[in-house]
């Protein structure tokens, strides 16, 4: 059976357990081009440019700024009842120290966004993860157990009523755990797909199979 296809039987068999449970999927199937639509938001700041290829979402470019500035493809989920945030990635582009993932920021009532958390791979595929705390700087990016294969799926799940702690998957499997920032008085989340990496470097990925599932209302 196709990795696709098994990680797709996994999160249906989520769903059926837990029926107060709802997908949203994007899997990218549409014409290519420079603008990915269906309600995304390009952050395209610093060289590297987004865009629509062969059914996938492609990063690509030349780091500029200072280094380790982050292009992000996201989008506001207008709910705080977020389980977890998925996607497949293809790192075989990413330069050397140069990281791809999914992010999930947290937006306060003005708008900010105060808090947020990484889980990341590199082109070897090893896995780290990284938090922002409130109205901080990152903390410095902790490693994970396991190694992600191109086309593999990484994750952030959420647990507590609060959100509070977070489980990291690679496919299927459980690859770390950490206490979430402290995002309880926000009032939604942005999540999306991240890359970054040292200043003049050229890095690139690929993603697919975005989704998000959240608790019903």
């Amino acid at each position: 059976m196709a990795q696709r296809s098994r990680w797709a039987l996994e999160v249906n068999r989520r769903l059926v357990q837990r029926e107060k449970l709802v997908l949203w999927e994007d899997r990218f199937e549409r014409a290519d081009g420079l603008q990915v639509s269906n309600g995304w938001q390009e952050d395209e700041r610093y060289g590297v440019r987004i865009s629509l290829s062969q059914g996938k979402v492609a990063f690509g470019g030349r780091q500029q700024g200072l280094g380790w500035e982050r292009t992000k493809l996201v989008r506001r989920v207008d709910t705080r009842k977020v389980a977890a945030v998925e996607a497949r990635l293809d790192g075989k582009g990413l330069g050397d120290k140069c990281y791809a993932g999914v992010i999930v920021e947290s937006i306060a009532a003005d708008g900010s966004f105060p808090c947020a958390v990484a889980v990341l791979r590199d082109r070897a595929g090893r896995l780290r993860y990284m938090v922002r705390k409130r109205a901080g700087k990152w903390d410095s990016p902790k490693g994970l157990t396991g190694i992600a294969k191109d086309g593999s799926a990484i994750g952030v799940h959420f647990q507590g009523q609060q959100r509070n702690r977070l489980v990291f998957k690679c496919g299927n499997a459980k690859v770390g755990s950490t206490w979430a920032p402290d995002w309880s008085q926000d009032v939604a989340f942005q999540v999306g797909l991240v890359g970054t990496g040292p200043k003049d470097m050229n890095w690139a990925f690929k993603g697919d199979d975005f989704r998000i599932i959240m608790e019903e209302d």
